[in-house]
C-alpha cells in the first residue's frame, strides 16, 4: 500500500530526537579530528577557514593513517579483493566452475568500474567510520541504458543520517536528508512529481532555492510476500519533499540496500563509536600544551624587555608577550646595570616537549597505527617470531575487521550479485523465455548451470564469498601455516613410517592452503578435472604396463630380432591442457 508521508515524518522526527544527544560530540570530534565535516551544531559558509584554533595536527594526521591502512587491508584497490565461489551444495563441475568465475569476474568488473563510484564511497566512508564511528555505503541501480555501468554507490554520513536497529543488532532502518538545488531536484525526480510550490518556482526561473527532501528506507511489514509490485518488496523506499510532505517517488528493494558501519558499539546504542572519541581527551590536552609551547617558542626567540627609566615614568603591569616593553623606575637605586635587557619569563621546557611526544604516541595507539602498518620493529625476527607477531596482530584487528565484513563488505557484495541477476548480467535460467529468444536470435547469452539454477529454485545458496584482501590473508595465516607444518612433519616421519599419509587428504590439504594463503580460484581444477586428469594417467599407465608386458614376452619366445623402437599409442591424452602422455 502507498506510504504514509506524515507517518514516515513522524518515526524521522522520532529517530532525530534519539541522534540530539550526539551531535555536541560529534561537533567536537570534527574539530579536532576532521575541520572539514564540524557543523554539526554550527553552519559555516563553504571555504570557511576551519582549524584556525587547531594548534597540533596529530589527529587528523593518525586518523587519515588509520582510514588508509584500514581500507588498504579490507578493500585494497590495487588488486581483486574477494572471489564468488560455489556454495557446497553446488557439484564441482567444470561447467559450474566455469559460470561461477565467469559471474565473479563481471561482478568485480562492475564494482570496480570507474563511473560506479565504490572507490570515492569507499574513501569517504572510512574517514568518517574511523572519526565518527558511523558511516554508511548506498547502493543503488544506474537507471541509464546508455550506461554500461550498472550499479552506482554514494557515502551517507552520520550528519545526515538517522538509523534504527532490527532485531539481530544490524541497521534496517534509515533516514537520510538532503538538500538539493532547485533544478538538480526536478532532474532527478521529474517536474510532475514535485510538488506544486517547487513546480510553480521553477517555471518561474529560480535557481537559488534548494529543496529539503527525505529519504526513507524502511522495513515493510504490510506487504503480501507473493505479490509483485514495488508495495511488496521487503524494503520500503520513500522520497518526501520536507515542508511540503509531499510523497515525491515510493518504491522498494528485495533486501536491504544502504550498509552502516559501527567501528566499535555498546550493546544499547545504536550509533557506534570511534577511535577519535577514546583519543579526544590526549589530543586536547596536547593542542593546549602545543599552543603554550608556540608562545613560549615565540618568547624565547623574541623575548619581552625591560627599560630602565631615571624619571618619574614606569608601569604598574609588566607585559610578559613576545617584543613587550617594560619601563622600571630606578629611583634611589645605583649600579651598572644596562638600561635595555631582556625579560626571561620561560622555564625550561624539555618536559613539555616530553610530554608532547607521549601525548603523540598515546593518540598513535588510539589509533591503533602500530599494529596496522607494524614499522615500529626495529630488530632482526626469526620467521617463527615474525608469525607470532603477525598472529598477534590479526587477534587485536581481528574485531574491527569482523564487523566492517559483516555490516559493509559481505552484504555490499550479496546486494551486488542480487542487482546483477535481476537485471540478466549474470546469466539467464536454461529454458527462460530470455535463453530461447537468443537460441531463436542466435545471440550469446551467459545461461545458468541446471545445478546452479535448481538450487536457486529452490531457495538455497549458489555461492560463497572468499576474501582475498591482507585482512584475510592476516587471519588465516595461521592455517596455512598449520597444514604446512603437518605436512613438512608426516615428510620426515614417512621416511621410517610411509603410512603415516594415509592419515591426509593431499587434494583437502592443496585447496585449503589455496584458499588461506588468498590464491585466486581460477588456478585450481574443478574436482571433476582432477578426476578426469587421474583417470587419463590411469588408462595411460595401464596401456604403458600392457605394452610392456608384451614386450616383455616377446623376448622369452625370442621374437625380439628386427623388432623396431615402438610409436606412442595416438590419441592417448590428459584433457586440460596436458601433452601427450609418452608410452
Amino acid at each position: 500500500m502507498p506510504a504514509d508521508a506524515k507517518k514516515i515524518i513522524s518515526n524521522y522526527q522520532a529517530s532525530k530526537l534519539d541522534k540530539n544527544p550526539w551531535l555536541i560530540h560529534y561537533q567536537v570530534i570534527a574539530e579536532y579530528f576532521q575541520t572539514r565535516k564540524a557543523d554539526f551544531t554550527v553552519n559555516f559558509q563553504p571555504g570557511t577557514f576551519l582549524n584556525r584554533d587547531l594548534y597540533d595536527s596529530t589527529g587528523p594526521k593518525m586518523a587519515n593513517i588509520m582510514a588508509g591502512a584500514l581500507l588498504g587491508m579490507l578493500w585494497p584497490e590495487e588488486s581483486k579483493n574477494f572471489q564468488l565461489v560455489k556454495a557446497r551444495n553446488i557439484p564441482d563441475t567444470i561447467e559450474n566452475k566455469k559460470y561461477f568465475d565467469e559471474i565473479d569476474a563481471r561482478v568485480w568488473g562492475q564494482l570496480t568500474h570507474i563511473e560506479s563510484g565504490l572507490s570515492l564511497a569507499n574513501t569517504e566512508y572510512m574517514r568518517d567510520e574511523v572519526v565518527f564511528g558511523t558511516c554508511g555505503i548506498a547502493e543503488f541501480e544506474n537507471d541509464d541504458p546508455d550506461k554500461d555501468c550498472l550499479l552506482l554507490f554514494q557515502a551517507w554520513d552520520v550528519k545526515r543520517m538517522t538509523v534504527n536497529e532490527g532485531k539481530n543488532g544490524f541497521v534496517n532502518c534509515i533516514y537520510y536528508e538532503r538538500e538539493d538545488p532547485i533544478q538538480q531536484f526536478v532532474a532527478e525526480f521529474g517536474l510532475e512529481n514535485v510538488s506544486e510550490k517547487t513546480r510553480n518556482a521553477f517555471k518561474n526561473g529560480d535557481t537559488t532555492t534548494k529543496i529539503r527532501f527525505l529519504h526513507a528506507i524502511e522495513p515493510r511489514y504490510d506487504r503480501n510476500p507473493s505479490g509483485l509490485s514495488v508495495f511488496d518488496l521487503p524494503v520500503a523506499s520513500t522520497v518526501i519533499e520536507l515542508g511540503e510532505d509531499k510523497t515525491i517517488k515510493e518504491s522498494g528493494f528485495s533486501s536491504m540496500t544502504v550498509f552502516v558501519g559501527r567501528m566499535f558499539k555498546n550493546i544499547r546504542e545504536k550509533y557506534g563509536r570511534s577511535p577519535a572519541m577514546d583519543a579526544l581527551p590526549d589530543v586536547l590536552e596536547l593542542n593546549a600544551l602545543r599552543e603554550a609551547e608556540i608562545v613560549a617558542t615565540e618568547k624565547l626567540l623574541d623575548p619581552p624587555l625591560g627599560v630602565l627609566d631615571d624619571g618619574r615614568l614606569g608601569s604598574s603591569t609588566i607585559d610578559t608577550s613576545a617584543g613587550g616593553i617594560n619601563v622600571f623606575n630606578i629611583s634611589g637605586r645605583v649600579g651598572n646595570q644596562p638600561p635595555v635587557f631582556p625579560l626571561y619569563t620561560v622555564g625550561d621546557m624539555k618536559p613539555t616537549k616530553e610530554r608532547i611526544e607521549e601525548l603523540k604516541q598515546s593518540v598513535a595507539d588510539h589509533f591503533m597505527i602500530d599494529r596496522l602498518l607494524d614499522m615500529q620493529n626495529e630488530t632482526e625476527m626469526t620467521l617463527g617470531e615474525v608469525m607470532e607477531r603477525q598472529k598477534l596482530r590479526a587477534y587485536i584487528l581481528n574485531p574491527i575487521f569482523a564487523r566492517q565484513i559483516a555490516e559493509v563488505y559481505s552484504p555490499l557484495i550479496h546486494r551486488s550479485v542480487e542487482i546483477l541477476l535481476e537485471k540478466n548480467y549474470l546469466g539467464v535460467m536454461p529454458g527462460s523465455a530470455e535463453h530461447q529468444r537468443s537460441v531463436l536470435f542466435g545471440e550469446e547469452v551467459l545461461v545458468i548451470p541446471p545445478d546452479v539454477a535448481q538450487a536457486m529454485v529452490r531457495g538455497e545458496e549458489v555461492y560463497d564469498i572468499k576474501y582475498l584482501t591482507p585482512a584475510a590473508r592476516m587471519l588465516q595465516t595461521q592455517l596455512a601455516s598449520g597444514i604446512l607444518n603437518l605436512w613438512k612433519f608426516m615428510n620426515d616421519v614417512a621416511q621410517t613410517q610411509p603410512e603415516v599419509y594415509d592419515n591426509v587428504d593431499e587434494d583437502v590439504s592443496t585447496r585449503l592452503i589455496a584458499e588461506y594463503s588468498g590464491a585466486p580460484n581460477a588456478v585450481l581444477r574443478s574436482k571433476q578435472g582432477v578426476e578426469q586428469i587421474r583417470q587419463a594417467r590411469a588408462q595411460a599407465m595401464a596401456q604403458k604396463e600392457k605394452f610392456q608386458q608384451g614386450l616383455d614376452m616377446a623376448k622369452a619366445a625370442g621374437q625380439l630380432k628386427g623388432l623396431g623402437p615402438q610409436q606412442p599409442a595416438p590419441g592417448v591424452m590428459a584433457p586440460e591442457s596436458m601433452a601427450p602422455l609418452q608410452l
